[in-house]
């Protein structure tokens, strides 16, 4: 969606290493993202081992699919991938949605204990529009990275993954 693609080509201009996933092909097309951004399909419960390739390196997620039940696929994915180091994960959506999100993730059996949850997801900006959500997260996403010690030239210790879908 338009989230996800403003995120991506924001996360190329600042020098993440970036794959977007989602499970529609409408949303995957080559045309919609910028030179540098990997695009993947996976199935609605998001049960590829999408996260392989990042085996221990430092990783940041943003989840900015279009409903709860995608978001709660993505979000236990990814955990369920660990050791994966997660320096960052976000969720996209209404402070209802998120507790629902997280009720559905517990109920699953996963622990989100060790991992702080940035949600609602960005930094508080007051933007509306996709661009402006997109330059809200990808500002948290740059912070979170400074704050871990993240590489800005030659290879980055971050991945921005957005699992999108937001329409």
């Amino acid at each position: 969606g338009p989230v996800g693609q403003a995120l991506a080509r924001g996360g190329v201009v600042a020098g993440f290493e970036v794959l977007v996933l989602d499970d529609r092909d409408e949303f995957l097309r080559a045309e919609l993202f910028p030179a540098g951004a990997r695009v993947l399909r996976v199935s609605r419960d998001y049960r590829e081992a999408f996260l392989a390739e990042f085996q221990g390196r430092e990783i940041s997620v943003a989840i900015v699919t279009r409903c709860w039940e995608t978001d709660t696929a993505a979000l236990a994915a990814i955990l369920r991938q660990s050791p994966v180091r997660l320096a960052y994960v976000g969720l996209m959506g209404s402070r209802r949605k998120i507790a629902r999100v997280k009720d559905e993730v517990a109920k699953l059996g996963l622990d989100l204990a060790d991992q702080r949850l940035h949600a609602p997801i960005g930094l508080p900006l007051g933007g509306t529009s996709p661009g402006e959500i997109a330059i809200a997260i990808l500002a948290e996403l740059v912070q979170s990275r400074n704050a871990h010690g993240g590489e800005r030239d030659g290879e980055t210790k971050a991945a921005a993954l957005a699992s999108q879908g937001v329409g």
